[in-house]
């Protein structure tokens, strides 16, 4: 019973491990874009820190749906005949 569930878990983490780390480049440029453009940044700009925070609310988190999606997609439609080595080379 504890290996399932220890199985379980450990796809789960691949499966949300594999959604951030592509997106990770994206994470570190918004970070420094952000560290730059605050208020209390180095360089404060009023109007590219209106980006700041829609960024954060709406194009992260969208980022992460769509690498996500695309993962699912993949796994689950691609054509058996097109996958070698577990990767997808055309989509349906």
């Amino acid at each position: 019973m504890a290996n399932g569930f220890k199985a379980k878990v450990q796809k789960m983490g691949g499966f949300l491990s594999g959604m951030v780390m592509p997106n990770i480049g994206a994470l570190i440029a918004w970070g420094i874009f952000t560290s730059l453009f605050l208020k209390t940044g180095y360089f404060p700009n009023a109007k590219l820190a209106e980006v700041i925070e829609p960024t954060l609310k709406f194009l992260i988190p969208l980022l992460f749906a769509y690498t996500g999606g695309a993962y699912c997609l993949r796994k689950t439609w691609c054509c058996s005949r097109y996958r070698s080595n577990n990767r997808c080379y055309r989509w349906i």
